[in-house]
């Protein structure tokens, strides 16, 4: 991966031994982002 426009540094993730990885969510207490959030 070169490039991940869609990750912040308040997100919180996880990665895998094969070098995948998965976006769990924000930090608490940090600022909604992302226009599809802004409907939950």
């Amino acid at each position: 991966i070169y490039s991940c426009p869609f990750i912040a540094t308040q997100d919180l993730g996880k990665t895998f031994d094969d070098g995948s990885f998965s976006v769990l969510g924000r930090f608490d207490n940090s600022d909604v982002r992302g226009c599809n959030l802004l409907v939950q």
